[in-house]
């Protein structure tokens, strides 16, 4: 029992690093995060770092279905810094839903 107990602190332990990390680097990781598919498109879902019941994880990326093409692509998280005010409300049009 105590090495279940270690094991999942230490995974608690990671994700919790991996957001303070991603936020430090521009990322919203923990919270709505806008997301850009292989097509091109945006849109928005809560970004958990080692946390997905909707997509396969590959590293930062996921593959997964696109809400706005509805197809399967790859998608990587955007910095909205990086966006114009045009592609950020594209994005916030377009939600997945809350699971991350």
């Amino acid at each position: 029992m105590g090495v279940v107990v270690a094991v999942l602190g230490a995974v608690v332990l990671l994700i919790v690093i991996m957001t303070v990390v991603g936020r430090a680097r521009g990322y919203d990781y923990g919270r709505e995060s806008v997301m850009r598919c292989s097509r091109g498109h945006l849109f928005t879902e809560l970004l958990i770092p080692g946390v997905s019941f909707r997509a396969v994880r590959l590293g930062v990326a996921r593959y997964e279905r696109c809400p706005v093409g509805r197809h399967w692509a790859l998608c990587r998280p955007q910095r909205r810094s990086d966006l114009s005010p045009d592609e950020i409300a594209e994005a916030e049009a377009h939600r997945t839903s809350r699971l991350p």
